[in-house]
């Protein structure tokens, strides 16, 4: 499915009642679709058990590309209780999983989206690659990548997994307006929430929430073997990068390896939270040959949870506006100032240089 060449088709839910939940595009149960070079727009509701959508694939679909689509003004109108989403993948059967699956090119903004996400891959998802897409303006979660929700019928299957999501472009993810926020700033561009064996490299996040966070909101699951490199992550609202569990009730952030990235002032509304956040419950992950650049109030590393074990920090290249001796740093709930105080402390950085 696809415009004419050099025209763009436009499906428009401006005509559809307010109280449905209309979808684009619907792919359910197939395989080997195309949907390029559309204009999907103006589907909406005011009713918080609607939820409109772009483009909807379901089911076990899988050889599926959704390319070079405008996705925008989709949105919820039903206030905390609302959702809405651009572009929404769930794995919902199993074993049989979407797979075989290309987002490529689309450019999704300006959406109202309640508790959902602009674009999201959630449930039994495997075998993906979100590449060059834009995703802007949006008052929730920019990319999501979601496990252990129920989804998929078998909780064994119940993860998106072994994907790519690289060369993209997000920023103004805000859920400040959001009513389902009332008021707090919380939305990641790029949230990896229970997946595993994901590739995160060579995107910019930037002007939004949370640049990339690797978390499960699930307690007792794990986000795990995710791989963040050679990314650009700046001007982030709360941090450049958070992981683990945002609060004791949460789930884990194992295996996982954030490599090559260049992180630059983020923390911009200056609450303490620095380039690196790292929450509860933190296993097993290495965080090597990073570029971290605090803003001015020279916060680089915060980790304000005790449950954190064998954690590699080390090869980082690390600059702070206050110096060497004014920086600040925060491990295992105790706060270190001074590159060298905290390389004592902790025995991180061991081979870190700090210009």
């Amino acid at each position: 499915f696809q415009s004419y060449t050099g025209e763009t088709a436009i499906l428009d839910g401006s005509g559809f009642a307010s109280t449905s939940g209309d979808i684009g595009f619907l792919i359910q149960d197939q395989s080997y679709i195309i949907l390029n070079g559309f204009e999907i727009r103006n589907y909406s509701t005011n009713q918080a058990d609607a939820t409109p959508m772009g483009i909807f694939v379901t089911g076990a679909s899988h050889h599926i590309q959704i390319l070079n689509n405008d996705i925008h003004h989709i949105e919820t109108l039903a206030g905390a209780n609302g959702n809405a989403h651009g572009l929404a993948v769930y794995g919902s059967a199993a074993p049989a999983s979407i797979h075989d699956l290309l987002i490529q090119g689309n450019n999704l903004h300006d959406l109202k989206l309640g508790n959902s996400e602009a674009m999201v891959l959630n449930g039994n998802v495997e075998i993906f690659t979100v590449t060059n897409n834009t995703v802007s303006y949006s008052d929730n979660i920019g990319m999501d990548f979601i496990g252990f929700e129920g989804v998929s019928p078998n909780s064994a299957y119940d993860q998106a997994r072994d994907g790519v999501v690289s060369d993209n472009v997000i920023y103004a993810i805000d859920t400040i307006t959001n009513p389902a926020y009332g008021g707090s700033q919380s939305a990641a561009a790029i949230y990896v929430d229970g997946g595993t064996r994901i590739v995160i490299e060579r995107n910019q996040v930037f002007m939004s929430n949370i640049g990339i966070e690797i978390a499960s909101e699930h307690q007792g699951r794990a986000t795990s073997e995710i791989t963040v490199r050679n990314n650009l992550i700046y001007y982030n609202h709360i941090a450049g990068l958070a992981m683990g569990g945002y609060d004791t009730q949460r789930g884990s952030t194992e295996n996982s390896t954030i490599v090559n990235n260049t992180f630059f002032g983020n923390d911009s509304n200056q609450d303490g939270n620095g380039e690196l956040w790292i929450q509860f419950d933190t296993r097993n992950n290495i965080i090597q040959n990073n570029i971290f650049f605090a803003n001015s109030q020279s916060w680089l590393i915060t980790n304000p949870y005790t449950q954190n074990q064998n954690n590699v920090v080390d090869y980082n290249l690390y600059f702070a506006p206050a110096g060497i001796d004014g920086s600040e740093w925060q491990w295992k709930n105790t706060f270190h100032q001074g590159f060298a105080a905290y390389q004592s402390a902790t025995g991180n950085d061991a081979h870190s240089i700090f210009i």
